[in-house]
C-alpha cells in the first residue's frame, strides 16, 4: 500500500512511521490529513479457510475491514463467503 500511495500523488501521500508500525496518511489537496492505522492483523492457517483476523483499528476514515473480520477467504472453487452467491466468481477474483 505504501507503494501505491507515493505512485497516485507523491507531494501529498507520504507514509508515516509510528510506534504502532507504518500509517499511510493520505493529503487531500485543501490539507485536510486522513489517518488510519491497523494495529494487528493475522490469517489463519488452511483448517479455518485462511479466515483474515484484525486487530482494534483506530483512525478517521472508518473501518471498512470490519465486515471482514473472521471471515474465511473464499476463491473460485472454494466458496466460504456468507453470501449466497460466489463473490470470488462475481469480483474476478479471491474474496
Amino acid at each position: 500500500m505504501q507503494r501505491q500511495l507515493q505512485d497516485s500523488n507523491p507531494e501529498h501521500d507520504e507514509p508515516k512511521e509510528t510506534e504502532e508500525g507504518s500509517l499511510p496518511v493520505l493529503t487531500p489537496t485543501a490539507g485536510l490529513e486522513i489517518g488510519l492505522v491497523g494495529h494487528e492483523f493475522s490469517i489463519d492457517g488452511e483448517d479455518n479457510n485462511y479466515a483474515l483476523r484484525l486487530g482494534d483499528y483506530d483512525g478517521t476514515t472508518g473501518d471498512s475491514f470490519d465486515h471482514h473480520r473472521g471471515r474465511p477467504f473464499s476463491t473460485f472453487d472454494n466458496d466460504n463467503d456468507a453470501y449466497k452467491s460466489i463473490c470470488a466468481k462475481n469480483y474476478l477474483g479471491a474474496y
